[in-house]
């Protein structure tokens, strides 16, 4: 419990109190205002476009294992949570429509998540069926086939490329995506709804029912070809 939790429950004791004659006052009303709540700082992220282009050359010259290194490129590519990254199955795959369809159980929020497919995401795909595509997940344990691939996996993998848990983690992916896409001018529904967050505006998610997929399309294509176009640029310096 936090400490505005726990002045709250300790208020609702004294009040009790002083209205049976316990008490003759609830001495931690003093507090309210006074405990400060623990600011989250949110996930280590890579966020300036040089240095985004050489993360993904790093990650293009992965040398462990190839799931795990198709593992990092989801991360990048798709922005998902690392856990989405790690669960996805070949039956959320749509080839035709290109489209990642993820069912709600498997997301943070309990609503089915679609994911359109950038050129490069259906490569990362096609590039690991042969090793997993037996397999009930597309990216396969390395240790048990039947299993999906550990999110340490993929941070451990960052290690082994050099960043640091204080500069880089798989969930940084999600704020590098939200910041170039933001900082490009990318329209800011497209970039939530991407990103799986929550609408707050309860008349705006009832009227969103198309969820922006022929913008987000786009978008993610362009993204895609955004970190591309910084990896290169990093290579020719």
């Amino acid at each position: 419990m936090t400490a505005a939790g726990t002045r709250s429950a300790c208020s609702r004791v004294f009040r009790y109190a002083v209205a049976t004659d316990r008490a003759e006052v609830d001495p931690s009303a003093a507090l309210i205002g006074a405990l400060v709540g623990v600011q989250s700082k949110g996930y280590p992220a890579i966020v300036a476009p040089e240095e985004v282009g050489g993360l993904i050359r790093a990650i293009r010259d992965y040398p462990g294992d190839p799931t795990t290194r198709v593992g990092l490129k989801l991360c990048a590519y798709t922005f998902l949570r690392p856990g989405e990254v790690t669960g996805l199955r070949w039956a959320d795959i749509d080839w035709e429509s290109r489209q990642i369809n993820i069912p709600g159980e498997r997301m943070k929020l309990p609503r089915p998540h679609v994911v359109p497919m950038s050129v490069q995401v259906e490569s990362f795909l096609r590039e690991v069926l042969p090793i997993s595509g037996r397999n009930k997940h597309v990216l396969s344990s390395l240790h048990a086939t039947h299993r999906p691939l550990s999110n340490n996996t993929l941070n451990a993998a960052l290690r082994r490329l050099g960043y640091s848990k204080e500069e880089m983690v798989a969930h940084g992916f999600r704020k590098t995506a939200s910041t170039l896409l933001n900082e490009a001018g990318f329209n800011k529904d497209w970039i939530e709804r991407q990103l799986a967050h929550a609408e707050t505006n309860a008349v705006r998610a009832a009227y969103d029912k198309s969820e922006h997929i022929a913008g987000r399309t786009k978008m993610m294509q362009t993204y895609a070809d955004m970190l591309d176009e910084l990896a290169e640029r990093q290579t020719k310096k």
